[in-house]
């Protein structure tokens, strides 16, 4: 079977063409040819959810689990639980270089390839869907059930129901 007959789960536009995840593999297409790049084995089943180049590596973000490219193969982020087997909702590196990984019930934030925080028992930590930084360097994260989060300066103020958000 052709690899395209997969649905596209997440996209990447980079320098030289388009990187595709589906299930089990990112596909590379460039100058009409399609390269495969297939995640471990044992990992045919998971689902690419997102893409992203951050602090100089390719990132995999799926539904089993953080990876990264390394030596031309895709490894598994080595930080332990929860990002090497927690489905990964959203991957976003700010202006600072940190690179944040939402999942269902945690956020993280990677610096230099390595752990730096783990956010678990704030109810904006869990299932962080999408992250912006607005131009002042304030960083917001959307969160399926706790509306919208800003962190600036070491600082984090929420907004919900009583601002406003419905």
């Amino acid at each position: 079977a052709h690899p395209m007959s997969r649905p596209a789960t997440a996209l990447l536009a980079v320098n030289d063409g388009l990187l595709v995840g589906q299930r089990g593999q990112v596909l590379r297409l460039a100058n009409g040819v399609t390269e495969l790049l297939p995640l471990p084995e044992g990992d045919e089943d998971t689902v690419v959810t997102e893409l992203i180049e951050a602090q100089g590596r390719l990132w995999a973000g799926t539904s089993a689990g953080l990876f990264h490219r390394e030596a031309g193969a895709w490894v598994r982020h080595e930080g332990g639980e929860p990002l090497s087997r927690a489905p990964i909702e959203t991957l976003f590196e700010d202006s600072d270089g940190n690179l944040w990984v939402g999942m269902v019930e945690n956020l993280a934030r990677l610096r230099s390839g390595r752990v730096r925080e783990i956010v678990t028992d704030e109810p904006s930590a869990s299932a962080v869907r999408s992250v912006f930084e607005d131009r002042e360097g304030n960083v917001w994260f959307g969160g399926q059930w706790e509306g919208l989060t800003r962190v600036w300066n070491g600082w984090t103020r929420r907004y919900g129901k009583r601002e406003g958000l419905v």
